[in-house]
């Protein structure tokens, strides 16, 4: 059973997976939780990476933005990945945090991204 702060948490977490509300906002809820934790209290799954790609696409979000909320994502105990595509998951939250190592994110990149979810 989880406790009220979980609950909390869990409402911060689903927020920074759906970006429903400003990135700097999250960023700062963020801030004060562990990232190590025991076990998931979200899961990510394609549809939220697709949804953020697809809003990059249209020019909703930058490229900056894509890339802060990947990071913000990227190594956290309390996200989960979709078990059935957790590899290409994980893979794509890394290119998207990572453009130096990686590559930048314009629209193709999105474009192609979202072909492999």
């Amino acid at each position: 059973m989880m406790a009220a702060n979980d609950d909390q948490r869990v409402k911060i977490l689903q927020s920074l997976l759906t970006l429903s509300t400003d990135l700097s906002s999250i960023r700062s809820q963020l801030a004060p939780l562990p990232w190590d934790v025991e076990e998931a209290l979200v899961v990510l799954t394609p549809d939220h990476l697709r949804t953020i790609l697809e809003r990059r696409i249209a020019g909703d979000l930058s490229s900056v933005e894509v890339e802060d909320w990947a990071n913000l994502i990227e190594g956290r105990d309390d996200i989960g990945f979709d078990d059935e595509h957790a590899s290409k998951l994980r893979a794509v939250v890394h290119e998207l945090a990572n453009p130096l190592l990686t590559r930048e994110l314009t629209v193709e990149t999105a474009r192609d991204l979202i072909s492999i979810l």
